[in-house]
């Protein structure tokens, strides 16, 4: 989950295993699951998958900022497919864990929407997947809570990225799809071309498939 292949989370420590609790009545907030810490069960390693899930589905974790600077981290969700998906972050200092006086009340540091329901405009980071600007401050500890609705098959590939890692991985991305689609436009323009010149009826066909196919898939992943 924690990625750090340009050395510049040493100080960012995940310290409490994925845990996974299920709302199928879609009815719990989350000053409902930080109070209630019972419903809770470990998730195995490796990304949550949950196939059809017809209600939300809680995530919880903690990481740590041991450093005496502030770390900027983007939090990314590789699945662009979720309905709703919401993340929040309550603060502790580094090295405790919240009292159970500190449960009754709740105050985020942060707190972020996003999903295919929410128009993209409105989402805290321009990607067509998910990711959220967060930021730890120094010697602290955060909670972090992600509750997701699909409404079909879900799964929540999750990331912590340092925000140049994240830019990197952006860039890459949007290579691979940009070379995706102008291998399109090339089949495209080569058959409508062919098309002209020879007047083959099954060029033009391949031609309203290629470009029906092209929307589809560019519509897909948005």
């Amino acid at each position: 989950m924690l990625v750090n292949s340009n050395g510049q989370l040493k100080d960012i420590h995940l310290v409490d295993g994925l845990a996974i609790r299920t709302d199928e009545a879609d009815a719990l907030s989350l000053s409902d699951v930080w109070r209630d810490q019972q419903d809770w069960t470990p998730h195995p390693a490796g990304p949550p998958s949950f196939g059809y899930s017809p209600g939300t589905r809680w995530l919880r974790f903690s990481v740590e900022n041991r450093g005496a600077t502030a770390q900027p981290l983007n939090l990314a969700i590789n699945n662009e497919y979720i309905g709703r998906l919401g993340v929040y972050g309550v603060r502790s200092p580094a090295g405790s864990t919240p009292s159970a006086a500190s449960r009754d009340r709740i105050a985020p540091a942060f707190e972020f929407a996003s999903g295919r329901e929410l128009p993209f405009y409105e989402r805290p980071l321009p990607n067509r997947k998910h990711a959220f600007p967060i930021e730890l401050e120094a010697n602290s500890r955060y909670e972090i809570f992600i509750s997701a609705w699909s409404g079909a098959s879900l799964s929540l590939p999750i990331l912590l990225l340092d925000p140049a890692e994240y830019n990197e991985r952006r860039g890459r991305e949007n290579l691979r799809m940009g070379l995706y689609g102008g291998l399109f436009v090339l089949l495209l323009v080569a058959n409508l071309a062919s098309f002209v010149a020879l007047g083959a009826r099954l060029f033009l066909l391949y031609v309203v498939y290629l470009l029906t196919n092209f929307l589809y898939q560019f519509t897909l992943q948005g």
